[in-house]
């Protein structure tokens, strides 16, 4: 990083905590296209399907304004920004096979996440944990289910 110090002098740093950084650069970048209409806002979807009972999690990220959009079933919820930042961390910590995925909205009885490429996932079949240690699909459900 380039920065100039309190005498006016250019100097060439590494931040310390590298990983934040790195986070607000992407959400900078997204926030630019969002603008530039390059591309819509993040959403993701959560959608629980129990007997005869829908619920469907609907959270649209609008980076260029720093604000998580929560509806469930239609009626909007307060989410804060880096609640929101935390799922949607969660969301694409594990594997998705496309071959599994539907276009269509789901019918049956299960649960689907939409991680925000248009196509539902189931998570039974349809998304993997890559890592044993942690099973990122339990805390993504718990996480929405805390939501409802």
């Amino acid at each position: 990083m380039l920065a100039k110090d309190v005498h006016g002098k250019m100097i060439r740093d590494i931040p310390l905590n590298q990983e934040d950084w790195y986070f607000t650069c992407q959400d900078f970048i997204q926030a630019i296209y969002e603008i530039s209409k390059k591309e819509a806002p993040m959403q993701i979807r959560y959608l629980e399907i129990k007997k005869d009972k829908k619920t469907l999690v609907d959270l649209v990220y609008k980076f260029s304004i720093r604000k998580v959009v929560l509806n469930v079933n239609g009626k909007e919820k307060e989410m804060d920004w880096e609640s929101g930042r935390d799922l949607a961390s969660l969301v694409f910590i594990p594997d998705y096979d496309y071959d599994l995925a539907m276009e269509e909205e789901p019918e049956k009885n299960g649960q689907y996440l939409d991680c925000g490429d248009g196509l539902w996932h189931e998570f039974e079949k349809g998304i993997i944990n890559l890592d044993p240690s942690f099973d990122a699909k339990k805390k993504i459900t718990q996480t929405l289910s805390d939501l409802l």
